[in-house]
């Protein structure tokens, strides 16, 4: 048991290539892998050969688990969010750098899933999509930050931000689900008329974002 830590892609589509075969993973790295655990399905003459392939240890590492870094900064938010430490503004310092996170990936491509050799598809690894991303970004941070309106507020900031950049349907469709579910959270959290008014106008921004208004 242990983490997996990192995969030698081209090993993988070497193996799979010299027995004619396709590799599919069940994990990626930053999961856990239990004891006895299936971590790949393949033809059996290249199943032995893919453990070496397989880097594992006791903890996770960044080097090609694209979620650990975003974690960590989470972690802090979360715990700054805390009722014994009731800091929002190292919150709103981490969803400054979520969001710039964000504006940095758009226009590029997230991990591939599916990786071919001479032509073929060869390998197929579990990856990380900009939806699952964000809600590692945003989940936490929102659902313990919503009784605080400056947070919330700063949240439908980053990403009306990262709207005015992000102009693939997809990933803009899981800011819009993020910005609805931060201001129905803010809203139930913000009993101020004022503070109400104030979360809604911020949504109308985002909105406007999206349309590229």
């Amino acid at each position: 048991g242990g983490y997996l830590q990192a995969l030698d892609v081209a090993g993988l589509l070497r193996l799979a290539g010299r027995h004619g075969a396709v590799i599919r993973l069940t994990v990626r790295p930053g999961q856990f892998i239990f004891p006895g655990m299936v971590v790949a399905h393949t033809a059996p003459a290249a199943l032995k050969q893919v453990r070496a392939a397989l880097v594992t240890g006791p903890r996770r590492t960044s080097s090609q688990d694209v979620e650990f870094a975003v974690q960590q900064l989470v972690e802090i938010a979360v715990r700054a969010l805390s009722p014994g430490i009731n800091d929002p503004f190292t919150a709103i310092a981490v969803l400054d750098h979520l969001g710039a996170a964000l504006c940095r990936v758009s226009g590029r491509e997230m991990p591939r899933r599916e990786h071919a050799r001479g032509g073929q598809v060869r390998l197929l690894i579990p990856v990380t999509d900009y939806g699952g991303l964000t809600d590692v970004m945003f989940h936490q941070i929102r659902q313990n930050g919503s009784g605080d309106p400056a947070v919330m507020l700063r949240l439908l900031e980053v990403l009306t931000t990262v709207a005015e950049q992000e102009r693939d349907p997809e990933r803009q469709a899981s800011l819009q689900r993020h910005a609805a579910l931060t201001l129905r959270a803010a809203l139930r959290g913000a009993p101020e008329e004022a503070d109400r008014r104030e979360l809604e106008g911020r949504y109308r921004r985002f909105q406007a974002a999206v349309r590229g208004t």
